[in-house]
């Protein structure tokens, strides 16, 4: 990838977790993207290295026609249909049960059609809940590598963040885990710095929609105005705009890239490059402290942590 795309390239792979963007627009140049079924497009297809497509939650797809455009479009991830839950309550069991329902559906259409892509198994708030009600009812999901935390979008950086911990603290450090509509506001940028292996990816829209709004925010998250598109290339502009964003996103997150110093100047400020040092690379390779996944069989949840569901 020659000129800017191997830069643009270089910058996402520094990143401590895969950014992918849920974006319409195939003139954002980005590696990872995320589209819906509904949305899926081959323009922006043929963009992105790798390529999550996700059923579009709630909408009634049938596994099959998932499946038919993940084949379509050579999707690299899928995420099967699931139902969003009621943040308003405590435990939403209708939705985590529909879920898990409608993902059991899923596997086995895919184990039918021998599915060769990676089948990211959706969890909805309380996570922690989710998993142990798989671990009890649903074992093939439980013992899964790869989920994705749904239910969050919107939702304060700080629940994100201690959702994403409670998960982790059941399924371990091997489970490969996406943050669903997560963003990329300061909080969360901040905490996936300190604790890199907390996230392996998550997906945002912002830079689409900050582009299209004549907003834009790099790598110190906080936006700046600069006229809502007008004209009759304005997709070129927001394809622009939306992939600077995404570069100062990646390195908002890539610590050998930046230095915390200058993540906390303000945008305006003019800031004495000679005053600044590149801290290394972060430690992504150290593994945390040994956690047993439940589906090895030697810690499973117990009668009283299923007892909710």
């Amino acid at each position: 990838m020659p000129g800017h795309d191997e830069y643009r390239f270089h910058v996402a792979q520094k990143a401590v977790v895969d950014v992918y963007v849920s974006a319409s627009n195939a003139r954002i140049e980005w590696p990872y993207r995320l589209e819906t079924v509904e949305e899926a497009r081959e323009s922006t297809r043929q963009t992105a290295v790798e390529y999550i497509l996700d059923s579009g939650m709630g909408h009634g797809t049938a596994p099959a026609e998932i499946l038919d455009e993940a084949e379509r479009r050579d999707a690299d991830y899928v995420i099967p249909d699931d139902q969003l839950a009621d943040r308003e309550k405590d435990l939403d069991k209708d939705a985590i049960h529909t879920t898990a329902d409608e993902t059991a559906r899923f596997l086995d259409e895919a184990a039918r059609r021998d599915f060769d892509g990676t089948i990211l198994i959706p969890l909805q708030p309380p996570h922690d809940h989710h998993y142990r009600y798989l671990c009890s009812h649903f074992p093939r999901q439980a013992q899964h590598t790869h989920f994705c935390v749904g239910g969050l979008k919107g939702a304060a950086p700080e629940a994100q963040i201690t959702a994403v911990q409670r998960l982790r603290e059941l399924v371990g450090y091997e489970a490969y885990l996406h943050g669903l509509g997560f963003g990329a506001g300061r909080e969360v940028v901040d905490a996936l710095r300190t604790t890199p292996r907390l996230l392996d990816s998550v997906d945002i829209s912002t830079p689409q929609q900050n582009a299209r709004n004549g907003k834009f925010a790099g790598s110190v998250r906080d936006q700046v105005n600069f006229g809502q598109p007008q004209n009759t290339a304005s997709s070129i502009e927001i394809g622009a705009v939306g992939t600077a964003e995404l570069v100062g996103i990646a390195r908002a997150l890539a610590p050998s890239l930046t230095d915390p110093r200058n993540l906390n100047e303000p945008i305006n400020a003019t800031a004495d490059d000679d005053t600044h040092t590149i801290t290394g690379e972060a430690d992504t390779t150290s593994p945390p402290p040994a956690i047993t996944r439940p589906d090895d069989g030697t810690d499973h949840p117990s009668a009283e942590q299923l007892s909710s569901f």
